[in-house]
């Protein structure tokens, strides 16, 4: 065989085993070997009794552990192991979570996804049996938990998106479906004569009214629960759907936007924030589209797929903006 060859199959194996490297960081996870292993080395019999664990597979596992650069053995043969670097990021509650979503969640989601290719329904579905937004719902410690995940994924551009002068023009604006109110209370941080309201399902909006709080603009905002499905609060001047109509498939974001058109007033501006397929440099993550797919029945839109769900819901693209350092873009838009 040419060793052209034997790159190449060596390059396909690796995909092909790729599934057993997020279940060994899932399992380091699930099983809370970074923390007890925060302060320093343990023994592979005293971490098994810790983990509840059996003895030899625990140790199996702790070499696999070890072979990926997550952990080392503090000398050869001696079955004693630590964190490296590495392995340390995982006491990080963002990464954390990651590796518990891709290792139980997001993995079933991926499995089924030969339904959801042949079906176009979501693999997550396939696999619970609900779509994945009601399996949220019936969850609220999985719903905080993945709200927190997507809160960590966005922490380095809602600083920049807050500070958008558009903004400062609007008295009030709406944040629908605008999850724990992070964005929410940046861009009231960043705007000190602007009003909002937070809207969501109950369990969200909950925790946003403490996010908000501690930001110090609970004053400045109301914060309501409901469906975006049944209607959306009509209060501002201002909307704003933040990564919202990327996770439903096309008849579902057209019955959003057509909630939001019937709470606005003429002339109101909407703000939709997403990564668009035909962004340029920016645009092009396949695997991660079909993560959407797989997940919610969502996906990521071009320009002019958005445009085609905006303008029978009554609004007019007034313009199209990128934030800053990042692979999304804002569109703006206005009711006709």
């Amino acid at each position: 065989m040419q060793d052209d060859d034997t790159e190449l199959d060596a390059r396909i194996k690796a995909m092909i085993s790729g599934y057993r490297r997020t279940q060994v960081v899932y399992l380091m996870v699930k099983l809370g070997i970074p923390g007890k292993l925060r302060d320093g080395a343990a023994h592979a019999g005293e971490l098994a009794a810790l983990c509840d664990a059996d003895p030899g597979t625990l140790l199996d596992l702790l070499r696999a552990l070890t072979a990926d650069g997550l952990l080392e053995e503090t000398a050869p043969g001696t079955e004693a192991f630590l964190l490296t670097p590495l392995g340390a990021r995982l006491c990080q509650p963002s990464l954390a979570s990651s590796a518990l979503f891709g290792g139980e969640e997001w993995y079933r989601a991926w499995g089924a996804g030969l339904s959801a290719v042949r079906g176009g329904s979501s693999g997550f579905e396939a696999a619970y049996g609900v779509p994945f937004w009601q399996y949220l719902t019936a969850r609220p410690g999985t719903a905080l938990a993945f709200g927190r995940l997507m809160t960590s994924s966005a922490e380095n551009w809602i600083p920049a998106f807050a500070a958008d002068e558009r903004f400062g023009s609007l008295s009030t604006i709406v944040d629908v479906g605008g999850g724990h109110g992070h964005v929410l209370a940046a861009i009231l941080r960043s705007h000190p004569r602007l009003s909002g309201v937070l809207f969501d399902v109950p369990s969200a909006a909950e925790t946003g009214t403490e996010v908000l709080r501690a930001a110090g603009v609970l004053g400045r905002c109301a914060v309501r629960d409901g469906s975006f499905f049944d209607a959306v609060p009509g209060d501002g001047d201002g909307y704003l759907l933040c990564r919202v109509l990327c996770d439903w498939p096309d008849q579902d974001a057209a019955r959003i936007l057509a909630r939001c058109r019937r709470g606005m007033r003429d002339g109101s501006s909407l703000f939709v924030v997403g990564r668009l397929t035909d962004g340029g440099a920016t645009a092009g993550n396949p695997v991660l589209d079909l993560h959407m797919r797989f997940l919610t029945g969502g996906r990521e839109r071009s320009r002019y797929e958005y445009e085609s769900l905006l303008t029978p819901a009554g609004f007019t693209i007034r313009g199209v903006s990128q934030v800053g350092g990042t692979d999304l873009s804002v569109i703006w838009a206005a009711t006709a």
